[in-house]
């Protein structure tokens, strides 16, 4: 899959025709048209500008029907994140972070059995069955959230080689009440 993807992005990024057959099933599906694939598809930047959108609103209505809810493991979650941002779909990103249900990130911290100042190993670390009991509480695996946080919602880029300059520009609009973060000076 790796390179299956490596070679569409090349081809996309060196402007060839990047046939949409090979990755998009005649239904107009991406993959399984899962979460993780739709919005690995859009993060990569491999839809065809004519289809964006539509793909955009197909990523939207799987996350709608899983009532703002993940279904993506680690390798998924921070593209569907990501593409949520890149596409103006902030409101579904801060919908699905501000879940406290199982599966999501807000049910880690909130849930009943096992609340949580750190992330798991599994959505669902609290619910296992002894087999699976011993998962990791202090997990790194969906740690890419946290970018997702500096980037979009403090809006924190670097505007130059190794952060020596930076850019702040917040995408989350009037989504959020508010957000504090920081910035610590290079050297």
């Amino acid at each position: 899959v790796a390179s299956t993807v490596k070679e569409f992005h090349a081809a996309w990024l060196s402007h060839k025709s990047c046939d949409p057959r090979l990755w998009w099933a005649t239904d107009r599906r991406i993959g399984n048209g899962g979460q993780t694939d739709i919005g690995t598809a859009l993060w990569l930047d491999v839809v065809p500008p004519a289809d964006k959108s539509a793909v955009v609103e197909a990523l939207v209505k799987d996350i709608q029907s899983h009532g703002y809810h993940t279904t993506s493991g680690i390798l998924g979650t921070r593209s569907v994140y990501e593409a949520l941002a890149m596409n103006g779909r902030m409101d579904v990103a801060l919908a699905m972070l501000n879940q406290t249900s199982f599966p999501s990130y807000g049910f880690m911290v909130d849930n009943p059995l096992e609340p949580s100042t750190t992330l798991w190993e599994k959505w669902g670390a609290s619910n296992l069955t002894d087999d699976q009991g011993d998962s990791s509480r202090n997990h790194v695996m969906y740690g890419a959230i946290s970018a997702f946080f500096w980037k979009h919602l403090g809006g924190i880029t670097p505007a130059s080689p190794g952060w020596t300059k930076v850019r702040v520009a917040p995408s989350f609009g009037e989504l959020c009440g508010e957000v504090e973060t920081s910035i610590l000076p290079a050297g």
